[in-house]
């Protein structure tokens, strides 16, 4: 996939690139390279999604995907859902524990 689609994908999260490249910990030029290539490398994108917390599947919607990235593109859509089911249990549990904290206080 090429920068500029990443970039719109961004942006139409609330994004901005100069605040992301910020996060990365690289220059808005070195951003600004990295999103005006014709094929993203994969680990950028997997840096961008550990920032801004979007799943990869995020970037891949629109994609047209090969049987393979079809399969590895489910699986990680399971596997983000598995996640989201995990850090609600995870909010639910420091409830629980704040709560219990201030009974026993």
């Amino acid at each position: 996939m090429d920068g500029d689609y990443v970039k719109k994908k961004l942006l139409g999260a609330g994004f901005q690139p100069t605040i992301l490249s910020k996060k990365l910990g690289i220059t808005h030029q070195a951003m600004s390279a990295r999103l005006a290539t014709a094929d993203v490398k994969v680990n950028f994108l997997l840096d961008l999604c550990r920032i801004t917390e979007l799943p990869l599947s995020y970037f891949l919607d629109e994609v047209p995907l090969s049987p393979d990235v079809k399969t590895l593109d489910k699986m990680l859509k399971q596997k983000d859902s598995v996640i989201m089911k995990q850090a609600e249990e995870i909010g639910r549990l420091k409830a629980k524990i704040e709560y219990l904290e201030d009974v026993n206080k």
